[in-house]
């Protein structure tokens, strides 16, 4: 990388590392939900949506890099000599890449949102007061992604201006005015996401150790609150190597995050593996001449990793018994109570 200069050096680095690690835990993340066999087809698919976009948006860079900067020099300087064409395509050229790259980076945040928010809804849901609160927090990041997608769009009064001038402000809103208030609010959404996990597990019946184990999962997305908070400072500096850097950090911590609550199942050993023995129990009741009366005989069948969902006739468990004393017709049981339990695999 001798070519390129030292911003250019920086980016090559961050997204180089960026995307093989988002690549493993898309990777981890597919191979958990093909041994548990329990897709999550919401959260997984705009989870993987998310990481699509990030790779597009690194394959502008990586093309604008090798093939349109001028000695490896990340930023042209401004338009001085209208007549030095070279010079003004390659300003125009990293102009667009930088307009393009802000709208793709606004609306990936966005989905990478929806994909927790989904993850969360199925994980928490069974809670009306979780599912009223992430209810609320998707409506309000919908319209979040809609207003600042739209501002990221027609930051320009004519959308070709963003690229082919030199943004006078009579044509185009100054960057900052629009992409501090984003990212301000990003900051405040991951905060308010990140917090759903951590009251929802309190209500949980685990021991200590593990809500602290399961919180700290999923508060390692603090991690991306961090680069949130570092990528407003460059903004108001309006550094532009810095803002793509801190903008493809944020963005791939965002999709890694949102990966790791799903690979349990990976490390779980042989003995806790997802669908563990679950137990049927089989009841028969007679009716005999010398009055009504009720038997219950148990029988528990052992179902190992199929689970109870498993429509396995080996685990029909009832047995009935009859004798001179209590032969007869067979009835059914009185009714009773029942209760189901709600079991979450992520």
């Amino acid at each position: 990388m001798a070519r390129y200069d030292s911003e250019a050096k920086n980016l090559l680095i961050v997204n180089g590392v960026i995307i093989v690690l988002m690549t493993l835990c898309m990777i981890l993340r597919c191979a958990a939900r093909l041994k548990t066999r329990n897709i999550h087809y919401l959260s997984d698919g705009l989870c993987l949506v998310a990481y699509a976009i990030s790779i597009a948006i690194a394959a502008l860079l990586f093309d604008y890099l090798h093939n349109t900067a001028v000695g490896g020099v990340f930023r042209p300087h401004n338009i001085t000599d209208p007549t030095d064409v070279p010079h003004v395509l390659w300003f125009q050229a990293f102009s667009k890449l930088r307009y393009i790259s802000q709208l793709l980076y606004s609306f990936d945040y966005a989905v990478v949102k929806f994909s927790i928010l989904a993850f969360l809804w199925d994980v928490f849901g069974a809670d009306s007061r979780n599912k009223m609160f992430i209810k609320i927090v998707t409506v309000a990041c919908v319209m979040w992604c809609i207003a600042f997608t739209f501002l990221a769009a027609f930051r320009c009064k004519n959308p070709v201006d963003g690229w082919t001038t030199n943004n006078p402000p009579e044509l185009c809103i100054y960057a900052p005015h629009v992409f501090i208030p984003f990212e301000s609010t990003n900051l405040f959404f991951d905060i308010v996401i990140l917090s759903i996990p951590a009251f929802a597990v309190q209500k949980l019946k685990l021991d200590k150790w593990k809500k602290f184990s399961v919180i700290g999962i999923f508060l390692l997305g603090g991690s991306v609150c961090v680069a949130s908070i570092v990528r407003l400072a460059e903004i108001s500096k309006t550094i532009d190597w810095a803002i793509f850097f801190w903008s493809m950090m944020q963005l791939g911590l965002s999709i890694i995050c949102a990966c790791l609550p799903t690979l349990g199942a990976l490390f779980r050993s042989s003995s806790n593996k997802v669908g563990s023995s679950s137990k049927y129990s089989g009841f028969t009741s007679s009716s005999g001449k010398r009055g009504s009366g009720i038997a219950f005989k148990v029988k528990d069948v052992e179902l190992g990793d199929r689970g109870p969902w498993i429509d396995n006739r080996a685990a029909t468990g009832s047995t009935s018994w009859a004798h001179p004393d209590n032969d007869g017709s067979e009835s059914e049981l009185p009714p009773e109570p029942m209760f189901s339990s709600r079991i979450t695999t992520v």
